[in-house]
């Protein structure tokens, strides 16, 4: 029996120490599921999002198109073999059947950028007939040509390579400009969430405040001092208040859910917002839009849109400079200087170069000339296409540079007036609230007077949340087209 006692004594201890081992070991799993967010934070995950990376690789794409261009200009080994044989029947003793035949050739050759491609090349040829056995020649040629009316010198090569490289600057740029808007978009979404917690504090306040209202008007009506009106008037109240406050809890998971999508990575983690300031964000807010309104006029310095805009003109001119020469007559010449060496061998051959260098020349000539309109009419589509698209960009880049500095001034002067008016209205009601309740408990205010007085308030404390709000998504929209602005809400040169 006491064998019995300490066999289920030891059970039990290891049931309990392996329930505590899993409780312990599951406990660890949600600690590291949990992620407190700051701004910062937010935007270091931000860098190894899928999104960041596909920028980050887009902004590459310029420098694998202008890659792609150069690589053709390079030197390049072509060899082939050909080897033919037959048993055709002979006409007559005169004409011979020459079989087998053999040829391999080994030619080293480059385009260049100025329209001209040079190399040389070696070939071997064998044949046999009736009359002579194993004929080998050897040649060793070198070979150039050079275009000589619509890619003349390369004028059109050059200025294809030229857009590769101005391709490869726009990239980068668009990429930057557009990691730029990302990092601002995350940034709204933060100063979002922010705003909505600070009114859900807010509601959450009023629901206690509402809720003991509630409770002293139903001790009030045990006491027939209230009448069941007053105290569904304050039941409704709070109701209300519940359902604002429910309303601000579904919208931050809104929020929650963008901001997954930009942070996958966050997908099975718990996310809470750490601790914030907002007095001095406040004040950053407040440096920011006084710095905004001194400047005069657009700051191209600040923003990389006057860059993009030159740079889309320059691509602008050399697709024109390409595109005119469409239907143009192509005319070109092809030379080869060779040395030939014949005997009955390939060696043989080969010393026969050598020694008698028996010379030759070749000289090719091609032109081609469009005799219909089909090409002219295709450059003037091309045109009108290209010039459109690209010139059309440029000028909505500098438009979107030069309104947005404009708009975003007047806008700030005009929220800091709102924001001003809003806090000053709360100051106001807050006054106006405390001697209504006076009134109220002195009999001379009706509740429904009151009510209205404190939801009066509460939208106005609402509203002033989201004016600041306002204000922080209209600098973070300046900084999405002026990223380098040199204030302290502006965390691109810190993050």
């Amino acid at each position: 029996m006491k064998n019995q006692l300490v066999k289920i004594k030891n059970k039990v201890s290891f049931t309990l120490f392996l329930a505590i081992s899993v409780a312990l070991s599951w406990a660890s799993v949600f600690a590291s599921s949990e992620l407190v967010l700051t701004e910062e934070q937010a935007m270091v995950l931000l860098h190894d999002s899928p999104k960041w990376q596909q920028l980050e690789a887009e902004k590459n794409r310029g420098e694998l198109n202008l890659a792609l261009l150069e690589e053709v200009y390079q030197f390049g080994l072509v060899t082939s073999f050909n080897y033919l044989t037959t048993n055709e029947r002979q006409l007559n003793a005169f004409i011979p059947v020459t079989s087998p035949i053999k040829q391999f050739t080994v030619a080293i050759e480059r385009p260049t950028s100025y329209g001209a491609n040079f190399g040389v090349r070696s070939q071997f040829d064998q044949s046999s007939n009736n009359f002579v056995h194993h004929n080998s020649s050897a040649v060793l040629g070198f070979m150039a040509g050079l275009d000589l009316y619509k890619d003349f010198l390369g004028r059109l090569t050059r200025a294809g390579l030229e857009r590769g490289q101005i391709g490869k600057q726009l990239a980068s740029l668009q990429g930057t400009i557009a990691q730029d808007n990302l990092k601002m978009s995350l940034r709204k979404l933060y100063w979002s969430w922010v705003a909505n917690k600070e009114s859900q504090k807010l509601m959450a306040g009023l629901i206690q405040f509402s809720q003991k209202q509630v409770d002293q008007a139903v001790a009030r009506k045990s006491n027939n001092i209230a009448d069941s009106g007053e105290v569904a008037r304050y039941r409704s109240q709070l109701v209300s208040r519940k359902a604002t406050l429910l309303s601000l809890e579904f919208q931050e998971r809104m929020l929650l859910r963008a901001l997954r999508e930009i942070l996958p990575q966050t997908a099975q983690k718990q996310i809470t917002l750490a601790n914030y300031d907002l007095q001095e964000t406040l004040g950053k807010v407040m440096a920011c839009s006084a710095f905004i309104g001194t400047q005069e006029k657009a700051p191209d310095e600040f923003g990389f849109f006057d860059d993009l805009h030159n740079l889309l003109l320059k691509d602008a001119n050399l697709q024109d400079r390409i595109t005119r020469q469409h239907d143009s007559i192509d005319i070109r010449l092809q030379t080869e200087y060779r040395v030939i060496g014949k005997d009955f061998s390939y060696g043989d051959a080969w010393t026969d170069l050598s020694d008698e260098q028996r010379k030759g020349l070749q000289l090719g000539l091609v032109i081609n000339i469009p005799l219909e309109s089909k090409k002219g009419t295709t450059e003037d589509i091309k045109r009108k296409v290209e010039q459109g698209v690209t010139l059309n960009m440029a000028r909505d880049q500098k438009s979107k540079l030069e309104a947005m500095h404009g708009e975003v001034v007047n806008s700030l002067k005009l929220l800091g007036d709102v924001l001003g008016n809003q806090e000053e209205n709360s100051r106001q009601l807050k006054i106006s609230l405390e001697t209504s309740r006076k009134k109220f408990q002195q009999a001379r205010l009706t509740v429904q007077q009151l009510t209205q007085e404190q939801d009066g308030l509460l939208q106005s404390d609402l509203d002033v949340i989201n004016t600041k709000l306002t204000v922080v998504h209209t600098l973070l929209e300046y900084f999405s087209v002026f990223p380098l602005t040199p204030c302290p809400l502006n965390l691109r040169n810190t993050l």
